[in-house]
Formats: structure tokens, C-alpha cells, sequence
């Protein structure tokens, strides 16, 4: 029984935590275009207080999780890799943190930059989330 609830309280902590995507940035965009779903790029450094805290109070926020989980595929770049260099040169990324916001075909749709609170990055997920799209039925019959 005790083995049972640690396991689902496990499982309940890390569903209310973003899951970055841990694939390969092309593997990212070809997901993304494959499945027609938005996604964001959180730029990193080690030692950077800002992104630490984004990290800790912001990304395990269970509202936050909700959000990125559902709308978007979040990828993270944290460490310094030629990989991760090269992306951030060619995203002009200068500042972290930097979320860069992309839409499924891999446009950038926009970009915020530096400690995001709770509840202005719920705003900016928000704002960059694709927009539904209504359709009229009143033609049909």
C-alpha cells in the first residue's frame, strides 16, 4: 500500500511540473510540425539567478505546467553546446532567461526576456498560444 502511494504521488508531482521536450532540436521542430502544436525555447545559462528562479518557482508551478504541457511542446537549452550556441546566435538571444515562442511551422510569433512571475508568464503563454479557430455552420445543411 505505502509502495502504491509513493509511486502515484510521483507520478502527481511530476505531472504538475512543464516536461521540457529533451529531443533534439530538429527532432523538436519536425514533432511540432507533425502534431501542428506551438513551441517555445527557454534559453538558460548556468549561474544565471533569473533563470534559476524560473526554473524553480515558475516552470513547476502546477497553473504554468498546465498550460505549457497542454499547449505547446517546451524546449529548454540550459547548457553551453556548440548546438546550443549556435541556436542561440541565430535566435539573437544576448539576455537570459529568453523564451522565444514559435508556431508549429516554426515561426517565431514572439519573445520575452528576463524573470517572468507566475502570473505574467501565464499572460504571455496566453498571448503566444494559438488562437482557436471558429468555423460557421451556417451554410451547411
Amino acid at each position: 500500500m505505502l509502495i502504491c502511494t509513493l509511486f502515484f504521488s510521483a507520478i502527481n508531482i511530476n505531472a504538475q511540473n512543464t516536461q521540457f521536450y529533451t529531443g533534439s532540436f530538429e527532432s523538436l521542430t519536425q514533432k511540432a510540425s507533425l502534431e501542428s502544436k506551438p513551441y517555445f525555447i527557454a534559453f538558460h545559462i548556468p549561474g544565471c539567478v533569473p533563470c534559476k528562479r524560473m526554473l524553480d518557482n515558475v516552470y513547476s508551478n502546477s497553473e504554468i505546467a498546465e498550460i505549457t504541457n497542454g499547449k505547446y511542446i517546451p524546449f529548454k537549452i540550459g547548457s553551453p553546446t556548440y548546438a546550443n550556441e549556435i541556436l542561440r546566435r541565430k535566435h539573437n538571444v544576448n539576455q537570459f532567461p529568453t523564451i522565444v515562442f514559435f508556431n508549429a511551422n516554426g515561426k517565431e510569433t514572439g519573445r520575452v526576456v528576463g524573470f517572468r512571475s507566475v502570473n505574467v508568464f501565464k499572460e504571455d503563454l496566453t498571448k503566444y498560444a494559438p488562437k482557436a479557430t471558429h468555423t460557421s455552420l451556417t451554410g451547411f445543411r
